[in-house]
Protein backbone atom coordinates (compact mmCIF):
# COMPACT_ATOMS: atom_id res chain seq x y z
CA UNK A 1 0.00 0.00 0.00
CA UNK A 2 2.83 2.76 0.72
CA UNK A 3 4.22 1.61 -2.58
CA UNK A 4 1.26 2.82 -4.04
CA UNK A 5 0.58 5.55 -2.48
CA UNK A 6 4.38 6.54 -2.62
CA UNK A 7 4.61 6.24 -6.34
CA UNK A 8 2.45 9.59 -7.64
CA UNK A 9 4.16 11.60 -4.47
CA UNK A 10 7.50 10.75 -5.55
CA UNK A 11 6.86 11.47 -9.45
CA UNK A 12 4.36 14.61 -8.66
CA UNK A 13 6.75 15.79 -6.54
CA UNK A 14 8.85 17.96 -8.86
CA UNK A 15 6.28 18.92 -10.93
CA UNK A 16 4.60 20.48 -7.94
CA UNK A 17 7.72 22.64 -7.09
CA UNK A 18 8.10 23.60 -10.25
CA UNK A 19 4.75 24.75 -11.11
CA UNK A 20 4.60 26.54 -7.14
CA UNK A 21 7.76 28.57 -7.87
CA UNK A 22 6.75 29.50 -11.43
CA UNK A 23 3.38 30.14 -9.88
CA UNK A 24 5.05 32.86 -6.75
CA UNK A 25 7.41 34.02 -9.19
CA UNK A 26 4.60 35.05 -11.43
CA UNK A 27 7.17 33.12 -14.28
CA UNK A 28 9.64 36.64 -14.74
CA UNK A 29 12.49 34.33 -13.72
CA UNK A 30 11.93 31.85 -16.50
CA UNK A 31 11.30 34.67 -19.21
CA UNK A 32 14.97 35.70 -19.86
CA UNK A 33 16.60 31.99 -20.24
CA UNK A 34 15.58 28.11 -20.82
CA UNK A 35 18.04 26.90 -18.74
CA UNK A 36 16.66 28.51 -15.91
CA UNK A 37 13.49 26.07 -15.81
CA UNK A 38 15.75 23.07 -15.25
CA UNK A 39 17.35 24.87 -12.15
CA UNK A 40 13.71 25.45 -10.89
CA UNK A 41 13.43 21.63 -11.34
CA UNK A 42 16.80 20.55 -9.46
CA UNK A 43 14.62 20.97 -6.21
CA UNK A 44 12.02 19.31 -7.03
CA UNK A 45 14.43 16.38 -7.85
CA UNK A 46 16.68 16.75 -4.90
CA UNK A 47 13.19 15.98 -2.94
CA UNK A 48 11.85 13.21 -4.78
CA UNK A 49 15.59 11.55 -4.28
CA UNK A 50 15.28 12.27 -0.44
CA UNK A 51 11.97 11.22 -0.22
CA UNK A 52 12.62 7.78 -1.88
CA UNK A 53 15.36 6.65 -0.12
CA UNK A 54 13.41 7.60 3.61
CA UNK A 55 10.80 5.31 1.82
CA UNK A 56 12.93 2.40 0.83
CA UNK A 57 14.86 2.30 4.26
CA UNK A 58 11.70 2.86 6.67
CA UNK A 59 10.06 -0.25 4.44
CA UNK A 60 13.36 -2.51 4.74
CA UNK A 61 13.56 -5.00 8.15
CA UNK A 62 15.67 -7.87 9.17
CA UNK A 63 13.97 -11.21 9.41
CA UNK A 64 15.14 -14.45 10.91
CA UNK A 65 12.66 -17.10 10.64
CA UNK A 66 13.07 -20.10 12.34
CA UNK A 67 11.34 -23.41 10.89
CA UNK A 68 11.10 -26.83 12.93
CA UNK A 69 8.67 -29.29 11.29
CA UNK A 70 5.63 -27.67 10.60
CA UNK A 71 6.51 -24.68 13.21
CA UNK A 72 7.50 -21.71 12.57
CA UNK A 73 8.88 -18.72 14.81
CA UNK A 74 9.69 -15.64 12.51
CA UNK A 75 11.26 -12.43 14.60
CA UNK A 76 11.49 -8.92 13.20
CA UNK A 77 14.52 -6.45 13.90
CA UNK A 78 15.22 -9.20 17.01
CA UNK A 79 11.30 -8.94 18.49
CA UNK A 80 9.48 -11.92 17.82
CA UNK A 81 6.08 -11.86 15.61
CA UNK A 82 4.98 -14.79 14.75
CA UNK A 83 5.19 -18.66 16.43
CA UNK A 84 3.25 -21.62 16.24
CA UNK A 85 2.59 -24.59 13.47
CA UNK A 86 1.77 -23.13 10.45
CA UNK A 87 -1.29 -23.74 9.32
CA UNK A 88 -1.49 -22.66 5.33
CA UNK A 89 1.02 -20.80 3.12
CA UNK A 90 0.61 -19.27 -0.14
CA UNK A 91 3.23 -18.34 -2.68
CA UNK A 92 3.52 -15.90 -5.40
CA UNK A 93 6.20 -15.61 -7.64
CA UNK A 94 6.26 -13.45 -10.85
CA UNK A 95 8.98 -14.50 -12.96
CA UNK A 96 12.23 -12.12 -11.38
CA UNK A 97 10.22 -9.07 -10.80
CA UNK A 98 8.81 -9.80 -7.49
CA UNK A 99 8.16 -12.64 -4.82
CA UNK A 100 5.28 -13.00 -2.17
CA UNK A 101 4.64 -15.06 0.57
CA UNK A 102 1.92 -15.08 2.93
CA UNK A 103 2.70 -17.53 5.59
CA UNK A 104 -0.53 -18.24 8.19
CA UNK A 105 -0.39 -19.51 11.79
CA UNK A 106 -3.02 -20.13 14.32
CA UNK A 107 -0.78 -17.10 16.43
CA UNK A 108 -1.52 -14.33 12.86
CA UNK A 109 -0.21 -14.30 9.40
CA UNK A 110 3.12 -12.39 7.63
CA UNK A 111 3.13 -11.66 4.21
CA UNK A 112 7.29 -11.31 2.64
CA UNK A 113 7.45 -9.13 -0.65
CA UNK A 114 10.70 -8.62 -2.19
CA UNK A 115 11.33 -6.62 -5.14
CA UNK A 116 14.42 -6.78 -6.86
CA UNK A 117 16.59 -3.35 -7.17
CA UNK A 118 17.48 -4.08 -10.91
CA UNK A 119 15.47 -6.93 -13.28
CA UNK A 120 16.37 -7.70 -16.63
CA UNK A 121 13.67 -6.65 -19.29
CA UNK A 122 11.94 -8.71 -22.56
CA UNK A 123 14.93 -7.37 -24.57
CA UNK A 124 17.62 -8.22 -21.99
CA UNK A 125 18.43 -4.98 -20.55
CA UNK A 126 18.69 -4.02 -16.82
CA UNK A 127 16.25 -1.89 -15.74
CA UNK A 128 16.71 0.09 -12.67
CA UNK A 129 13.41 -0.43 -9.77
CA UNK A 130 13.50 2.56 -7.80
CA UNK A 131 11.23 1.19 -4.98
CA UNK A 132 13.24 -2.53 -5.36
CA UNK A 133 15.05 -3.25 -2.31
CA UNK A 134 16.53 -7.03 -2.57
CA UNK A 135 19.21 -8.19 -4.11
CA UNK A 136 19.43 -11.59 -6.34
CA UNK A 137 20.72 -13.66 -3.36
CA UNK A 138 17.46 -12.64 -1.32
CA UNK A 139 15.22 -13.09 -3.63
CA UNK A 140 16.68 -16.76 -3.89
CA UNK A 141 16.74 -17.13 -0.32
CA UNK A 142 12.96 -15.85 -0.27
CA UNK A 143 12.23 -18.26 -2.89
CA UNK A 144 13.57 -21.27 -1.03
CA UNK A 145 11.83 -20.38 2.27
CA UNK A 146 8.89 -20.19 0.78
CA UNK A 147 9.48 -23.91 -1.20
CA UNK A 148 10.67 -25.23 2.15
CA UNK A 149 7.65 -23.72 3.70
CA UNK A 150 5.31 -25.41 1.85
CA UNK A 151 6.76 -29.17 1.51
CA UNK A 152 6.72 -29.07 5.34
CA UNK A 153 3.08 -28.33 5.31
Amino acid sequence: MIMGLGLPVIVGMPALITYLILFYTRGNMFSEHRLSGLIAFLPGLVVTCFLMKRMRNHLVKDYVVELVGADIKIWENGRQIVSGPILHCRMNAVRDRVIRIDIFSDVGQISFRARPEEYRTINGFLSFNPFGTSSSSDMETLLSLGVKIRSAV
